[in-house]
């Protein structure tokens, strides 16, 4: 993904996060129940989608979500399918884009694509905001060392979600 795309969906996570006041991964789900959302944690899903999300009225969503997840790695899932919802279907934001989109339209997580590239850094930026995420590194680091393992417990997130936002940022080398 270019440098530019990744700078606008990282202010597009940070403009939707305090437009609707999102108060962090332990409020995810209240957040997206506030929105207009609901999460349905299913084992349905085939073993390689953790999740998806469809729309399920003018002004409402549906997330679905394997169950057998690590309460980082749902964290991660529910903010990917946010990013689908806000970038993709345009929700709240983007009134003809998330008209065009029927109830039936399904977008969901398993495939390597731009789109799902793009989900992924909106749910870096949306859980890991940059300025918190750079902070916390500067104020915990010892001897220029900082335990990703204590920066992605601060976060709610996996040790690869906060690895894989510490090297997009330039902040550890890939």
């Amino acid at each position: 993904m270019k440098r530019d795309t990744r700078m606008k969906i990282d202010k597009t996570a940070d403009m939707i996060r305090e437009d609707l006041q999102f108060k962090g991964a332990d409020h995810l789900i209240d957040f997206i129940n506030n929105i207009g959302g609901t999460v349905n944690e299913t084992d349905e899903l085939d073993y390689l989608i953790d999740g998806q999300i469809k729309k399920t009225g003018d002004l409402s969503f549906e997330i679905e979500m394997r169950k057998n997840q690590s309460p980082e790695r749902k964290n991660f899932t529910l903010a990917h399918e946010l990013g689908h919802l806000f970038l993709h279907f345009g929700y709240k934001y983007v009134p003809e884009k998330w008209n065009k989109y029927t109830c039936d339209n399904v977008l969901y997580r398993s495939q390597s694509n731009e789109m799902e590239y793009q989900a992924n850094e909106f749910a870096a930026a949306f859980l890991m905001p940059e300025d918190e995420f750079r902070s916390y590194i500067d104020e915990n680091a010892k001897n220029n060392h900082i335990n990703m393992r204590d920066v992605a417990r601060h976060f709610k997130v996996s040790y690869d979600a906060a690895m894989n936002r510490a090297k997009w940022l330039g902040i550890l080398a890939w």
